[in-house]
């Protein structure tokens, strides 16, 4: 079982509400066990050979 806390904090675009924040942060990878579509898209900038 792993369990993780983290505090964030930020500043919210004029566009974007609470709820677009929370959003964002859902699947978390950790509960999952999936990685985010962002952290894959960059993982597949920086690697030359692909996973998997």
């Amino acid at each position: 079982v792993m369990h993780i806390v983290s505090n964030v904090e930020g500043t919210l675009k004029p566009d974007l509400d609470a709820l677009d924040a929370l959003y964002a942060g859902f699947p978390a990878g950790t509960v999952s066990g999936a990685p985010k579509v962002r952290a894959m898209e960059i993982i597949d900038e920086l690697e030359n050979v692909r996973r998997g």
